[in-house]
């Protein structure tokens, strides 16, 4: 179910307003919720109305539709790049959402999964926004990352398995935001683990006794 803060991040996207990391995970947890498209279709047809009583009409080239078209068709040979580099990044490329799967390592490039505290791995994605940092993750069943703060705002969108805090239980589709100085310990489902994909704009900070050894891995 959104709440304003989905309603939020979804008026952003709307609008073009949103870096690459965000668009990317907005467009990929899209795919997932018909409720966040029907959103997102009745905040476009806001702006269209608003633009065509505020804005005047700007000319436009006779081959501008052509170009348009041309960005967005995806050919056979596109379309089988992307599932190699799925296939390279994760075990099921099903789970995986289309715009997100356009931006994995391309094939032929080894995926750099990093891991750390003995059930999660990461994979960074690089969208060069400056301040985002997105990553692709993977827990292992029943893997709890120690209790943390956020010292800034974090959006995660659950691709496969389940999640859970203090706040609720997360399957596939769900969106989770959460702002500044929020904390919580999430668990991997029991049975199934997670996969994620998770943009934070700050290091998170630990906040249990071995806050001195675990601060310097974020």
């Amino acid at each position: 179910m959104m709440n304003k803060a989905h309603e939020a991040l979804l008026m952003e996207y709307a609008a073009g307003s949103l870096d690459c990391a965000h668009s990317v995970l907005t467009a990929s947890y899209l795919t997932l919720s018909p409720e966040g498209r029907r959103y997102v279709a009745e905040c476009e047809v806001l702006a269209a109305a608003l633009m065509e009583q505020a804005c005047e009409c700007a000319e436009m080239s006779n081959t501008c539709l052509d170009a348009v078209l041309a960005k967005i068709d995806c050919t056979a040979a596109d379309c089988a790049e992307t599932e190699d580099c799925i296939e390279s990044c994760v075990q099921n490329c099903a789970i995986i959402p289309q715009p997100l799967a356009r931006v994995l390592p391309r094939q032929g490039k080894q995926a750099k999964w990093r891991r750390a505290f003995g059930g999660m791995e990461w994979l960074d994605l690089d969208f060069n926004d400056r301040g985002a940092r997105a990553r692709l993750v993977r827990c292992n069943p029943g893997f709890t990352l120690p209790h943390h703060v956020h010292k800034g705002p974090e959006i995660t969108l659950v691709l496969d398995g389940a999640l859970e805090d203090e706040t609720g239980r997360y399957v596939r589709g769900a969106l989770i935001i959460l702002d500044e100085d929020t904390g919580h310990e999430p668990r991997a489902d029991a049975a199934d683990g997670c996969v994620i994909m998770t943009i934070t704009e700050q290091p998170i900070r630990f906040t249990g006794f071995l806050t001195r050894f675990l601060n310097p891995l974020t």
